[in-house]
């Protein structure tokens, strides 16, 4: 490793690190009709996973592009169905800007709320800068036995603050809107918002956010929708080990 790092250093090339995450979350729904009412039944979910994030290609010049592997582990339940699911990305990092790209493979055999039973290509941007954020994530599905669950586009934005603790340590508290469109025969909506607190020590960082993480993302306490889940008002932990 040694003589890998130097090699790497000779040629501009340096490791920047990684990350592990552990997060696990649950709400009750119920679902946005066509008429954008909510409906019975209700469900309880939840989710549990592991986030894996490595560093595979940095320089040691400032604000240089980074390019990151991640492996993002999730297993979801749906009332008395369950799924696992495996997202794979390469995330490209320049100041202030995230753009990734991968595949989703969902290994359940039926589909609900919050899986779809189908693989997707994914993709997406997010642009942060002090203050505020916004991203754009985009799922495509694969068709099977005849079946097309619909592509799904999530954009976020919101914004808020952090406060920093000494050299390494911060604060943080935010609240985004979140609207994710389903695009199904039936045309489903939901939008919600979403609000977040976190706070980080060191190497470790642990935030909570008030909403649910389905296999493509997050649902925050809906506003309106129509064909779509109707999400109540979540927990979702997250624990994060830097190194």
């Amino acid at each position: 490793m040694r003589y890998l790092s130097l090699i790497l250093l000779s040629a501009g090339v340096a490791y920047a690190g990684g990350s592990m995450e552990f997060y696990g979350g649950s709400v009750t729904s119920l679902c946005f009709d066509s008429t954008g009412n909510s409906t019975t039944p209700e469900l309880s979910s939840s989710t549990y996973g592991l986030k894996m994030s490595y560093s595979i290609f940095s320089t040691p010049i400032p604000m240089s592009p980074k390019l990151n592997a991640v492996l993002d582990f999730k297993y979801l339940s749906v009332d008395t169905s369950s799924s696992k699911v495996i997202n794979l990305l390469l995330e490209g990092k320049v100041p202030f800007i995230t753009v990734r790209a991968g595949v989703n493979l969902d290994m359940a055999s039926t589909s609900t709320r919050f899986f779809d039973g189908h693989n997707a290509l994914l993709m997406g941007a997010s642009v942060g800068i002090p203050f505020v954020n916004a991203s754009l994530d985009y799922a495509y599905t694969f068709p099977e036995n005849g079946m097309d669950p619909g592509d799904v586009l999530i954009f976020r934005t919101g914004g808020g603050l952090k406060v920093g603790l000494g050299e390494f340590a911060y604060v943080k508290a935010g609240l985004d809107v979140l609207y994710r469109k389903i695009f199904s025969p039936d045309g489903g909506y939901n939008l919600s918002i979403l609000p977040y607190a976190g706070v980080k020590f060191t190497s470790i960082a642990v935030d909570l956010i008030l909403g649910y993480e389905d296999e493509y993302g997050y649902y925050g306490v809906s506003l309106s929708g129509k064909n779509a889940p109707a999400t109540g008002l979540g927990t979702h932990l997250r624990l994060k080990y830097y190194f």
